[in-house]
């Protein structure tokens, strides 16, 4: 069995919003300097909104590896084998690549210490999440989309040896927009095609607002016909 977190560690985040919202256009900001989006964007350390999830960012600054660790409690493994029915968190990882922000993998994990790992979802081709390092208040939103990339599922027994293995493709798009110097705004969408899917209409569409210091503070699942 698949699993896909979109971005994607946006999946598990989908129903702490509240209702579908509609995405209001925000206003062009006066242009000004240009921000690091890797520190912008992963700047979450805590509750997000008014909870229960909670986010976790980490950015290496050597290497430029970029982790966010998601919980929701009491959410349980549901692929059937060895950890099926556990408590598990979802460690995102991102890298900072020469000329954009990289996904590479998601890591299901046990909540607790030290985290076990359940599964491995790769993504072999480390595709784009966003187009770019920077950017400035008052540009064009950055539009970043991939198409039917490549992963591999594996689940994994005690010894971190293969239970199951799957592959497959997804699709995503996000458009970022900076609102202003201190936040922004990105609208996310996302399917499985790994059985010939085609996008849009993305199964998942989300509208996330970060802001800055703070990173990923409210994500709102929107109706797919939102993403194109």
């Amino acid at each position: 069995m698949k699993k896909i977190v979109a971005v994607l560690s946006l999946l598990f985040l989908a129903g702490c919003g509240g209702n579908p919202a509609p995405v209001v256009a925000p206003s062009v900001p006066t242009p000004s300097a240009a921000i690091p989006l890797a520190q912008f964007l992963f700047a979450s350390n805590g509750v997000l909104g008014s909870g229960p999830t909670t986010i976790n960012d980490a950015i290496d600054a050597a290497t430029g590896r970029i982790t966010r660790i998601t919980y929701m409690p009491g959410q349980q493994f549901t692929p059937s084998g060895l950890w099926q029915g556990q408590v598990f968190q979802t460690n995102s990882i991102y890298q900072r690549s020469i000329s954009c922000v990289e996904l590479t993998a998601e890591e299901t994990r046990s909540h607790a210490t030290p985290a076990q790992m359940f599964a491995l979802q790769a993504y072999t081709t480390a595709p784009c999440w966003i187009a770019a390092l920077s950017v400035t208040p008052g540009s064009q939103p950055i539009v970043t989309t991939i198409t039917d990339a490549p992963y591999t599922w594996n689940e994994v027994d005690a010894a971190g040896q293969p239970l199951y293995v799957s592959h497959g493709t997804f699709s995503d798009k996000t458009i970022l927009t900076p609102t202003s110097a201190t936040s922004m705004t990105l609208l996310e969408g996302y399917a499985d095609t790994s059985n010939g899917e085609t996008v849009p209409p993305y199964t998942y569409c989300g509208f996330g607002t970060y802001i800055a210091g703070r990173g990923l503070i409210n994500i709102v699942q929107q109706p797919s016909g939102t993403c194109k």
